[in-house]
């Protein structure tokens, strides 16, 4: 049996049960399963280009949600739907690394770009530019790791919006949170970020490329520190290709050629400051190499790398150029999240509709900060889909007397207090900066015990390392890693500094770009920890104003081979995923709720007692008026429920014929509007040809007028009419008619029989009567009496009766 929507499942199911109908869905190449609105996905793998194709994008666009088996373009339609009522909605995508959230928001903002219309050439480059801006931010942001060979490094909040034709007018993208420390410390076995592959590879393979790599001094990625920790290749795809396609997608966001010869002097010089310090010595020709690429003075850069002082260490000099090389790209990641701004950009105010997609969870074996951003971030998405899904509706189900018995889910909120406080109560963020900034000799064991008196549940400290208690379960953090991660050994305005002084215009521009920053972003801050918590606190504050939809990717193994699915593996997921509580809300609860008013506006068209004209009358309460529209279209009450301010229906099928029957409303309202205008043409036709036939009738009936009104001007003045000739023996004057021998024709002159006077002049002649609206214009017979004193016209009709 196909369980395409799991709340049908037996009211005992399990987890096991759960993950048992995945199992089985994905065993059917079904890999999309739904849980009321909610959307799971099992990563597809290889199978990702079918599912989500064009063929599939059609077939899904305009269908409302439950009309097709599950899927996330189902779930785009229907945000889109609520969009396109000014109701901004928010597609949150939420998993652990390697489930396919990345892939999934791709998809999203491909199908948006896709089914939406395009009336004007800035609609079409806005939508290429969406589609390209993710092709620059996933080379520049993206790395291959064990869980994946295309895992974001970073989180993004991307906003669409849409005018009234819900043609794709504008947006923005916010990135934030990015693992810059893996352009210097990558670790074991994994890859850098692509872009610095790419241009190892691609760049001398280029038109033109292998005079530029002369100049930068490119050969193969192996020769750099900061490449080689995997042989300098790893598992990617063609970075000649790649490479390709990522200067096209730059191109197509606005780049130019100087700004794409700057990039790649700027990536140059982060690769290079890693082979600064060699084995023994400070390789000076490195640097004067870099301050060449950057176009600044090598003295300069000196001081900068030496703090200032001659005599710094030779690990002093190696950890300055890692830190100047991870700020350095990752001005050059802000300048590329700058750029696909700057291409998408709009003034315009309209429906919107974006997508959140954060690096999924990673416990490793050790963790540092960036895991523990990582994992901050998703423990607060977790929080906003409890609070939006599990809390929010049974608070709302209580306050409008529903007879509710309140459940008890998960409550994640001790683990995101613990990190960020709460309050006047300090966080593991507040302390690890109070740490990093108070210049302690020990600042391991102070943060260690400042943890230790920490009164929380949520954290407990063993040795050098401490745990949280995320929704996962515990993960264990090392301090030292922590406090390594959270500060800058180059001061991040000494960098800033340097940079301005270079006479590369783009060079130097990049740290204004970034002091000036998107419209809306987070603002650069000063520790790690501190920018990780504005950053979250930011893209949720805008999402707050959303009407969130859920997304789960899974990973249904951990070698994620294809077609392979672990039922063990699954479980984990589903277990701290909490899917289970997801499913039980979901079965207990109402599929959709709406005041009173907002329904009747809503669904008035349902029922004909409340629309006169297309238009709502309706002066009773409103909550009998929602009563009326479900009872007219055969819901029974066991299906709905009616609170002190909103009405409650229990399944989305409900909904769904509501929305059909809406929308046929407006369809036949539509038709007949185009049958009223065809049947008013036709009407026009139809006149002009009755026209057109009378004016042929009239021209029959005097063949000759035009002839003699031709010629009038030859006998005008110039021809009389002899005396009496009426009385003539001329033939054209006589009784052709015999009237004075036909008693009917007599009675029209005379009555009386004494009285009639004799008939001179009878003829036949045809009378033109005047069209009607409904009749059009003909022509009467008519018989002409003439006497010496009067003239008689006479209907045939009258012969007839005789």
């Amino acid at each position: 049996r196909r369980m395409e929507d799991l709340v049908a499942l037996d009211e005992a199911a399990d987890e096991a049960a759960v993950a048992r109908a995945l199992c089985r869905r994905h065993a059917e190449k079904a890999f999309y399963t739904a849980i009321a609105d909610v959307a799971v996905c099992v990563n597809p793998g290889a199978d990702s280009a079918a599912l989500h194709s064009a063929d599939t994008a059609r077939r899904y666009h305009s269908q409302p949600l439950r009309s097709l088996p599950p899927h996330v373009f189902a779930t785009v339609e229907a945000a889109l739907a609520s969009a396109k009522s000014f109701q901004a909605q928010c597609i949150v995508l939420q998993g652990e690394s390697g489930s396919g959230k990345s892939e999934v928001a791709r998809r999203i903002v491909q199908y948006l770009c896709d089914v939406t219309s395009s009336s004007t050439d800035r609609v079409v480059q806005i939508k290429r530019s969406f589609v390209e801006a993710h092709v620059v931010l996933a080379a520049f942001g993206n790395a291959s790791t064990p869980r994946g060979i295309d895992a974001s490094r970073f989180g993004k909040y991307c906003e669409m919006t849409f005018n009234e034709k819900t043609e794709l007018c504008g947006g923005r993208i916010v990135a934030f949170m990015l693992d810059k420390m893996r352009v210097t410390n990558c670790p074991e076995g994994e890859r850098n970020f692509h872009f610095l592959y790419q241009i190892c590879k691609g760049l001398p393979a280029a038109r033109e490329g292998s005079a530029i790599c002369n100049q930068l001094k490119l050969t193969e990625a192996q020769q750099f520190r900061y490449l080689s920790r995997n042989g300098g290749g790893g598992n990617a795809a063609d970075d000649n290709a790649a490479f390709e396609q990522t200067v096209g997608a730059l191109r197509a966001i606005g780049a130019k050629d100087d700004e794409l010869k700057a990039v790649y002097r700027i990536a140059a010089a982060v690769l290079w400051l890693g082979n600064v310090v060699g084995a023994n010595a400070v390789n000076n020709a490195t640097i004067e190499h870099v301050a060449k690429l950057l176009e600044t003075e090598p003295a300069t850069l000196q001081r900068l790398l030496s703090g200032g002082e001659r005599e710094a260490t030779l690990a002093e000099v190696g950890a300055a150029a890692d830190s100047f090389a991870s700020q350095l790209y990752a001005q050059l990641f802000e300048w590329a999240v700058w750029k696909a701004n700057r291409a998408i950009e709009t003034k315009a105010k309209g429906a919107s509709l974006s997508v959140l997609d954060v690096p999924g969870f990673e416990p490793l074996k050790t963790n540092g900060l960036q895991q523990m951003c990582i994992n901050y971030a998703n423990e607060k998405l977790f929080r906003l889909f409890c609070e939006t899904t599990l809390e929010r509706p049974q608070r709302e189900y209580q306050s409008e007397g529903l007879n509710w018995s309140s459940a008890e889910f998960y409550n994640n909120m001790p683990a995101c207090e613990a990190i960020e406080g709460q309050g006047q109560q300090t966080g593991v963020f507040t302390l690890l900066d109070e740490v990093c900034t108070g210049n302690q000799k020990d600042a391991a064991g102070t943060f260690l015990q400042a943890l230790k008196d920490y009164n929380t549940s949520a954290v407990s400290v063993s040795g050098s390392h401490f745990k949280i208690k995320h929704f996962v379960g515990k993960v264990k953090y090392n301090a030292g890693a922590l406090i390594a991660g959270n500060t800058e050994l180059l001061a991040e305005s000494a960098a800033v500094a340097y940079l301005a002084t270079s006479k590369n215009v783009f060079i130097a521009g990049l740290v204004q770009k970034r002091s000036v920053g998107v419209e809306g972003s987070p603002p650069a801050t000063v520790t790690h920890a501190h920018a990780a918590k504005q950053s979250v606190g930011y893209v949720l504050s805008a999402t707050a104003s959303c009407t969130c939809r859920f997304v789960f990717c899974l990973r249904p193994s951990e070698a994620l081979a294809d077609g392979v699915c672990d039922l063990n593996y699954l479980l984990a997921q589903i277990k701290f995923l909490h899917l289970l509580d997801v499913l039980t809300m979901k079965k207990a609860g109402f599929h959709y709720s709406a005041t009173f008013q907002q329904f009747l506006e809503k669904y008035y068209l349902c029922c004909p007692a409340l629309c006169v004209g297309g238009k709502l009358a309706w002066d009773e309460e409103p909550s009998l008026g929602c009563a009326a529209i479900l009872k007219q279209c055969g819901v029974s009450s066991r299906h709905y429920v009616l609170g002190s301010s909103k009405i409650f229906v229990a399944r989305a099928k409900t909904i769904w014929q509501l929305d059909e029957i809406r929308d046929q409303f407006w369809k036949d309202m539509a038709q007949r509007i185009v049958s009223a205008l065809r049947s008013y043409q036709q009407y026009q036709r139809e006149c002009i040809s009755t026209i057109q036939a009378s004016y042929t009738q009239w021209r029959a009936t005097a063949p000759s007028q035009d002839v003699r009104t031709t010629c009038n001007y030859l006998f005008s003045g110039k021809k009389e009419r002899k005396r009496f000739s009426l009385t003539s023996v001329r033939h054209y004057c006589g009784d052709y008619l015999d009237a004075n021998s036909n008693e009917a024709l007599l009675k029209v002159i005379s009555p009386e029989q004494q009285q009639r006077p004799s008939v001179v002049f009878s003829s036949c002649c045809y009378r033109v009567t005047e069209p009607s609206l409904l009749k059009d214009a003909t022509l009467e017979p008519l018989i002409v009496l003439l006497t010496a004193k009067a003239m008689k016209f006479a209907q045939i009709l009258l012969l007839v009766e005789d």
